[in-house]
């Protein structure tokens, strides 16, 4: 450590005597009236920021990498056109963390890194005037940095944590607090020892001194300092966790640990859970004394770790146990612990406010807060404004994913709660800087997910007025009081931004639909508290933006791209074959001049140019025959412009006179060269004047381009001392002709001997056919003479053509054959006259259609193949023959007509033939057959045409078949059926009704199952064609009830015939019962007499039961039922379904006597009886009478 501190130590000895050496440029005067932005490249440095922190409108901080080592670098980017100058580099192990300042105006600026180191920077008028670096341990992680205002000094707070970030519950954070004038630090954590002054066992979790919001400054103040921590007495157990994955290990980042602490003997137990960091370490704090569980989870919940901590075996060295690392097969669960378990009672995070103006001496408790927090309580700021001393305390629940603003007031030794808003924020997400104004009016709240809350201060709470979307994490908050009303700048990772807060929220710097302003590769960006100067940085470079309070002022909306200096390039053209490499250019611009030099095509870029300065540009060649060129430049616009610059020598008139050996002027365009140097483009001129240097040149002339062709360059040298004329002359090239000629007709060679003639070379060639001719001519147009050599005159006719000659050409002459008139007389063998349209091919091409009989054509020369042929209908078949024609000739052909197969089939209309029938077909031909049973087809060869065709029967037939004609055309092969019907004679049929002989019904006739006639009633007449045919009658409705159908009677019907057709009618059963009150009769007579005919068709004698049953034919009977010893009984009875009918006979009187005389003659015995005793009585009576006296 002491080597290092010495190696740092002489570093930094030779950084402040570079602070010492004058200045070795002017300083640029930068406008102030006008909003604008310059680029700086720093790439080229070895600079590669991290964060930035601006120190004035001139300079900045950069820490990051420096010569690829960690670092800070001071930057001056004042003058645009030097470019950024590195003015000082402090060295760091570490890489940076953070970076601070001490509030507006700046005077301090504090950085940390990943190795515990504090660089601290004394600011005056820009420059840095003192410097400080602390080490506070190379383990420890420096996590944020306050520098906060004590009465006489200057204090610097820091939060760091021991083996990496800072964790939640955080059991290894500490706070330092140092002076920059006094030695010593004062130290707060749970290990401190005693060699400062300190505050040990307490378990940290965060620190925010009190931040004041002035009118003219921002400043924290050392006397009120909320710390954060555990107040419980803890044991902290310490492990690692690993991830098992296909044989390799894996730091198990976040896994979720959950812990039962217990104390059966008093009855007190705790389930809360903490996360492992992002190596997979943890730290876990239990109570002392309690035993604890601990268990992880997979992401299903299955338990794959567990163990048990008992206090009294393990040995705790400073409160702290060291567990052997944990390896886990499954992904662990990683949910946060918080979230899932809340915050148990005892890790309650208590708030004390400490006054650290004296340290690091000592310090002071102001109060002790009289509520305490939850432990995953992040984002913690501390604000007042200058005006109240009624402060707010602003932080974030991000497993609950609350804001809550506390108003706190210190009452003795208590600070006490006023007032809590809460406001719903979603989970994961914390303040990350709080601002306020002087008059207390607003909050602003900015999120780390980019979210910008603002809430209205009332005395009762604070009410959220609006939220602004920033979409992009926040990593600094500025407030700029210098502004009147309410104006705030945000820092995100991804741009800046300027907002006006009053009277509506106003984003000064919008790129179409971004929230920021930003560069490529952005990395970080700050501003000056009275926006005088913005400074955003990207990877290689940093981007400066002047005068940004003007827009804010003026409440305008501006894009970074329209405020971008412009951009000049430089395009400077050198004469000849010069090199750039002898260029000289001086850029003068206010206060200063710098040296330029264009790149190896002469273009130079000037960036950074402000619309409305005078700048020039002197540019000189290191050789005298070249001129110099001055420029003014003067921008109007934020638009780059681009400047040509064309170079010259000092120059000669040369006249060159060009001319062509054959037509005098040239006749197509030239280019002009000299030195190799083009001078002339695509002209035709005879005379051109060019100038030219002193000195040897030479003078070439080439055809234009497209023009190659034409002529030979021409090549001279001139020596220039002073005007001059010079000749030159062109000459044309030479190619080779080659001739074709080709018969049109045949489009090939000619079939005879021609001859060619060429004017211009007055020479004549004969070409036998098959052959060409090759010949040399120079360029140009010539005319070519074609005719037939001697005793060819017949064949072919003269002819000429302008061939153009630029190339090696291959030339087709055609050559047309002479025409001749053909006539042809075409005829139809049968008719003369054609009765379809033919066609016409010559050598398969079509040269007539139409049914005319004479045909003229115009032939060529040679000869043809001629085919007649059908067109469309295929009336006649093709003839073909060769044509021979070397003059005017007349043709006749006659053309056969086309054969086709017909077939005939008679069909008789009522079934099969009967007869043999007689086909006879008259037309173009005459013929004839005769089809016998069973055949009915039969099948002809006709020509080409329209028929006739007649069927008709032979010999005894013609009483059978009526002839029959239909009309055909025949023009191809064709099947035709031919209907044929029979002679039809008449019939008559009579009904017979069986078994009445009275017909009432109505019947339809059928003949082969056919109905042929309906509605007879009796008798009927009707025709039908011959055959033989099976007869039956059939009843209609509702006669069908009561007939039956007749029987089928086959009947030959060659002439007039008459049947008799018999019907039965249908029979039911008819039933008479013959009674004597409830006494059945027999054998009486029952007589069925039918009412229709009145004939009686059956007797019956009624059996024991006095019942006749019968089977009787519809229709109406009289039913008369008659017995010896009884009255005769009648009844009428419709027969037109089964019948039961009772007959009630009367006794006749000769019946009554008979059957009661026995009765009768016992009475009157029985009475003529009782007469005689009575009259015996009577007697006996009188003669007892007298011998009664006696007594």
């Amino acid at each position: 450590m002491n080597c290092r501190s010495t190696l740092y130590t002489l570093i930094i000895v030779a950084s402040m005597l570079l602070l010492s050496l004058p200045n070795i440029y002017a300083e640029f005067v930068q406008p102030r009236n006008m909003t604008i932005s310059y680029n700086f490249y720093i790439s080229h440095l070895g600079v590669a920021p991290r964060y930035i922190a601006a120190i004035d409108i001139d300079r900045l901080l950069v820490a990051g990498s420096v010569n690829n080592s960690n670092g800070v670098a001071i930057l001056n980017v004042n003058d645009p056109y030097i470019g950024a100058v590195v003015e000082q580099v402090y060295p760091l192990t570490g890489s940076p963390t953070c970076v601070a300042v001490d509030g507006f105006p700046i005077k301090r600026i504090a950085v940390g890194s990943d190795r515990g180191e504090i660089l601290l920077f004394n600011i005056e008028g820009g420059r840095i005037t003192g410097y400080l670096y602390t080490v506070l341990g190379a383990d420890f992680y420096i996590n944020k940095v306050y520098l906060v205002e004590a009465p006489n000094s200057s204090k610097v707070i820091a939060l760091a944590s021991e083996g990496g970030p800072r964790t939640v519950p955080c059991t290894r954070c500490y706070v330092y607090v140092f002076d920059e004038r006094s030695p010593g630090i004062m130290r707060i954590g749970p290990r401190t020892g005693n060699a400062t002054t300190s505050i040990e066992r307490v378990y940290v979790q965060d620190i925010a001194p009190l931040t004041i919001f002035d009118s003219s400054k921002i400043y924290r103040n050392a006397s009120l300092v909320a710390l954060t921590y555990i107040p419980a007495a803890l044991i902290t157990l310490e492990f690692s966790i690993l991830y098992l994955y296909n044989n390799t290990l894996y730091p198990a980042a976040n896994t979720l640990v959950e812990v039962l602490a217990y104390d059966k003997a008093r009855g007190i137990s705790y389930l809360y859970g903490v996360n492992a960091d992002s190596r997979g370490n943890i730290s876990i704090p239990v109570l002392m004394g309690l035993y604890a569980n601990l268990t992880i989870r997979d992401i299903t919940g299955r338990v794959i770790w567990s163990m048990v901590f008992d206090p009294s075996k393990h040995v705790a060295i400073d409160n702290t146990v060291t567990l052997p690392p944990v390896i886990v097969t499954a992904p662990p669960d990683t949910r946060r612990a918080t979230r899932v378990y809340g915050t148990p009672e005892f890790l309650k995070v208590a708030i004390e406010v400490l006054d650290v103006s004296s340290a690091p001496a000592r310090y002071t408790t102001v109060a002790s807060a009289n509520f305490r927090l939850d432990i995953d309580t992040e984002g913690f700021n501390f604000i007042a404004n200058a005006r109240e001393p009624i402060y707010t305390l602003v932080f974030g629940n991000p497993s609950r994913g609350e804001l809550s603003l506390i108003r706190v007031a210190v009452a003795g030794k208590t600070l006490r709660r006023i007032l809590q808003t809460v406001d719903y924020i979603g989970l994961a997400t914390v303040p990350v800087a709080t601002v306020t104004y002087v008059d207390g009016s607003y909050i602003h709240v900015a999120l780390s997910d980019g979210r910008i809350r603002v809430f209205r201060i009332t005395p009762y709470n604070y009410t959220l007025h609006y939220i602004y979307p920033m979409d992009a994490p926040i990593r600094k908050f500025l407030p700029i009081p210098t502004i009147e009303g309410y104006t705030y700048t945000a820092i995100t990772t991804r741009g800046i931004q300027i907002l006006t807060a009053s009277p509506i929220q106003i984003p000064v710097i919008r790129n179409l639909t971004t929230l920021y302003g930003t560069v490529p590769n952005y990395v970080d960006s700050d501003a000056l508290a009275d926006l005088s100067a913005i400074f955003l940085a990207s990877s290689n470079s940093i981007t400066v933006v002047r005068n940004m309070v003007n827009a804010a002022r003026e409440r305008r909306v501006l894009t970074l791209d329209e405020i971008r200096a412009p951009t000049i390039v430089v395009k400077i053209s050198l004469p000849g074959n010069e090199t750039y490499e002898k260029i000289v250019v001086n850029f003068t611009y206010p206060q200063n001049t710098v040296r330029l030099k264009p790149d190896e095509n002469g273009f130079m870029r000037i960036a950074n140019l402000v619309p409305g300065i005078r700048y020039s540009l002197h540019i000189s060649y290191q050789e005298p025959y070249v001129v110099p060129e001055n420029r003014t430049i003067v921008l109007t616009s934020f638009r780059d412009e681009f400047i040509e610059v064309p170079m010259k020598y000092r120059e000669y008139t040369v006249k060159v006179k060009v001319s062509d050996p054959l037509s005098r002027e040239p006749i197509a365009p030239y280019n002009m060269y000299m030195d190799g140097r083009l001078v002339a483009e695509e002209v035709k001129l005879p005379e051109i004047s060019i100038k030219a240097i002193y000195g040897s040149h030479t003078i070439a002339v080439e055809p234009a381009k497209g023009y190659e062709a034409v002529y030979e360059p021409s090549i001279q040298s001139l020596y220039v001392d002073s005007d001059k004329e010079l000749e030159i002359q062109l000459f044309r090239k030479s190619y080779t002709l080659t001739l074709y000629i080709v018969d049109r007709v045949s489009n090939t060679s000619p079939i005879a001997p021609v001859q060619i003639r060429l004017p211009a070379t007055g020479r004549v060639y004969t070409l036998p056919p098959g052959d060409h001719l090759e010949i040399a001519v120079l360029f140009g147009n010539m005319t070519i003479y074609v005719e037939p050599a001697r005793g060819w005159e017949r064949a072919y006719s003269p002819t000429a053509t302008i061939v153009e000659v630029s190339r090696d050409t291959v030339y087709i002459v055609y050559i047309d054959r002479v025409k001749y008139g053909v006539r042809l007389n075409v005829l139809d063998g049968y008719t003369h006259s054609l009765v379809a349209p033919v066609e016409i091919l010559v050598n398969g091409t079509t040269v007539y259609r139409g049914s005319r009989n004479t045909v003229d054509l115009v032939l060529d020369y040679g000869v043809w193949n001629l085919t007649i042929a059908p067109h469309r209908e295929g009336a006649y078949t093709t003839y073909t023959t060769v044509l021979y024609i070397d003059s005017d000739r007349e043709l006749m052909y006659v053309l056969n007509r086309t054969l086709y197969g017909v077939v005939l089939e008679v069909r008789d209309v009522y079934g099969s033939l009967l007869t043999p029938l007689n086909i006879s077909i008259s037309g173009v031909v005459n013929t004839s057959q005769v089809i016998k049973p069973p055949t009915t087809r039969t099948s002809f060869t006709l020509p080409y045409g329209v028929y006739k065709v007649y069927v008709e029967p032979v010999g005894d037939a013609r009483k059978i078949y009526i002839p029959a004609a239909i009309d055909l055309t025949v023009k191809s092969d064709l099947l035709e059926t031919i209907e044929i019907e029979r002679i039809r004679y008449k019939l008559d049929i009579a009904i017979r009704d069986v078994p009445i002989g009275r017909l009432v019904g109505i019947f339809d006739l059928y003949a082969n199952k056919s109905r042929v006639y309906s509605g007879i009633k009796g008798t009927a007449s009707i025709e039908i064609p011959c055959g033989v045919y099976s007869i039956e009658l059939v009843p209609q409705s509702p006669w069908d009830a009561f007939y039956e159908p007749s029987r089928p009677i086959v009947t030959p019907i060659f002439n007039d015939t008459s049947i008799i057709v018999s019907v039965n009618r249908k029979s039911f059963n008819l039933k008479v019962t013959a009674v004597e009150g409830v006494s059945p009769v027999k054998n009486a007579i029952v007589a069925i007499e039918s009412l229709e005919t009145g004939i009686t068709i059956t007797q019956l004698i009624t059996d024991e039961n006095g019942i006749i049953s019968t089977k009787v034919p519809y229709g109406t009977y009289r039913v008369a039922v008659t017995h010896p010893d009884y009255y005769p009984y009648e009844l009428v009875v419709n027969i037109a379904s089964d019948v039961y009918e009772i007959a009630y006979l009367r006794p006749a009187i000769v019946t009554l006597v008979m059957r009661y005389l026995p009765i009768v003659l016992t009475l009157v015995g029985v009475a003529v009886a009782i007469y005689i005793i009575l009259k015996i009585r009577a007697i006996i009576a009188r003669r007892l009478a007298p011998e009664e006296e006696l007594f």
